[in-house]
């Protein structure tokens, strides 16, 4: 399942696409970052991490910042708890970031999964 269709039509729409910087994955600025992981939690799916990105000053480009953000799945926690603490892990980021940097065009992209696929991750790598 993709991100995508987890989240309302206004999410969708207002996606950045990420391909020009040869990455498979969608970004959203501000608020919209803030109501995507809100709908991440609600369908029970973990924020395991993101990327900031920059709008260029033409407005047209977004770059990498390289700063980035992951919280890893104690194994005592259940998934609900993982999805939580996620999400209030990733909200606090996303805040301090825009706070820290107002008048920049910035940008979130995040890396995500479910129960299904978390499991399947650890799998694979043993």
């Amino acid at each position: 399942m993709h991100i995508l269709s987890l989240l309302p039509k206004q999410l969708q729409i207002r996606a950045t696409v990420l391909t020009d910087l040869g990455i498979e994955n969608l970004a959203w600025s501000g608020q919209d970052a803030l109501d995507v992981i809100t709908n991440l939690k609600k369908e029970d799916w973990a924020i395991l991490g993101g990327d900031v990105l920059q709008w260029k000053d033409d407005g047209q480009h977004i770059e990498l910042t390289y700063d980035n953000w992951y919280l890893d799945k104690i194994p005592e926690w259940s998934w609900h708890e993982y999805v939580v603490r996620s999400y209030e892990h990733t909200r606090r980021y996303i805040l301090a970031y825009l706070e820290a940097n107002k008048e920049k065009g910035i940008a979130f992209s995040f890396v995500v999964a479910s129960l299904e696929q978390f499991d399947g991750l650890k799998q694979g790598s043993h």
